[in-house]
């Protein structure tokens, strides 16, 4: 349900600023000198996302592992529930031979050492697939469990009759006892709407990010990728609703260069000061089709996934499309990145199921 009403609301402002783009045709200035550094700034880009893409960690946030719908980790009819790290505390080893827990539900792991932190290991191939029906657990092995997920932080709470959900994690991951980065993330629903943020932090010191902010009074969004205090890639998006109309503002970062709508027109600006010997426009794909599919994208180089591009046209009469700039390759590993900060598979199918397990083996097992 909570998944479902992120994708809402990210449909909505999709339409939003598609529609707005639409119908504003303006034109704005830039310079020889900005595309040369525009150029410069897609470079740096484009390094960072292919280090990124081939990086364990990037293989970890972006996995697409499913579990089948289940309650077999739980008991049944909760209505209700708090997990705060103290009630997990401790390192937790993943077991071939899963445990039935005497009020219902498996555990998957047995506790090894009292420890102030959440710690989990498990067999790496985990991550990789989905999880296997106990009944399927034949290898006569014992599992490698190499894979470690630290986790400093944790609460989650939800209560369903009233919809509301608190939810704040922190976690460091290591793989074969090399360290792949820490994941962050900070999110709560309740009758005035929803705020998220989540953000993976990588050992080479690069950052990628998702920020939501859902309510009765304004709709934004961001999404980041930074290379320590720099911001190689940042789209945001703003819309309040008026007495008649819609408020909405739009910015997309490339490194120093900056494309905004201000007063309803697009204006570009190099370190924060608008060039004038250029124009740029708001261009729709003709391909109908591709818009249609991709308003239900829910995170990730906005823009571009919409069927929208940015045509920049210089003072020499050079014309560049940004999307095709910045690269077809790089743009998709970029959707993938920022989809998975709002998709976060990893963390309800490994981190969560498992804090379940321990929560519940915690709590029945010790009477």
């Amino acid at each position: 349900m909570k998944r479902n009403t992120i994708l809402i609301g990210l449909t909505l402002m999709l339409g939003l600023i598609i529609s707005s783009c639409a119908d504003n045709d303006e034109v704005n200035p830039i310079n020889k000198k900005t595309k040369e550094e525009l150029r410069a700034e897609v470079v740096n880009l484009s390094t960072a996302v292919e280090a990124i893409s081939n990086s364990k960690g990037f293989d970890i946030i972006t996995s697409k592992l499913k579990t089948r719908a289940s309650t077999e980790d739980r008991p049944q009819n909760i209505l209700s529930m708090k997990i705060t790290l103290d009630d997990i505390k401790g390192e937790y080893v993943y077991q071939k031979d899963a445990s039935r827990m005497k009020r219902g539900g498996f555990s998957d792991f047995k506790k090894v050492k009292d420890t102030s932190l959440f710690i989990m290991k498990l067999p790496k191939e985990i991550i990789h697939k989905p999880w296997r029906s106990r009944g399927a657990k034949t290898e006569n092995k014992e599992p490698v469990n190499n894979f470690m997920v630290t986790t400093k932080k944790y609460h989650s709470e939800y209560v369903i009759n009233s919809f509301n959900f608190n939810y704040e994690l922190e976690s460091d991951i290591r793989v074969d006892s090399v360290d792949i980065g820490t994941l962050a993330v900070d999110w709560e629903i309740n009758q005035k709407g929803i705020n998220y943020n989540a953000q993976f932090k990588f050992p080479e010191d690069y950052l990628i990010g998702a920020d939501l902010d859902l309510s009765k009074e304004n709709a934004k969004y961001e999404y980041f990728l930074m290379k320590d205090d720099k911001a190689l890639y940042k789209e945001k998006c703003a819309i309040t609703p008026l007495k008649d109309s819609l408020a909405f503002t739009y910015g997309l970062i490339v490194g120093n260069i900056e494309i905004k709508l201000v007063d309803e027109k697009y204006v570009i600006l190099r370190d924060g000061k608008e060039d004038k010997d250029a124009k740029v426009e708001i261009i729709i794909s003709e391909n109908k089709e591709k818009i249609k599919a991709d308003v239900r994208f829910m995170g990730a180089a906005m823009l571009f996934s919409s069927g929208l591009d940015l045509k920049i046209t210089f003072a020499n009469k050079d014309v560049v499309m940004l999307s095709e700039l910045i690269g077809e390759g790089t743009l998709a590993k970029m959707k993938q990145l920022f989809e998975s900060m709002y998709d976060m598979r990893f963390v309800k199918n490994i981190v969560d199921r498992v804090a379940k397990q321990v929560y519940f083996m915690n709590k029945y097992e010790s009477k």
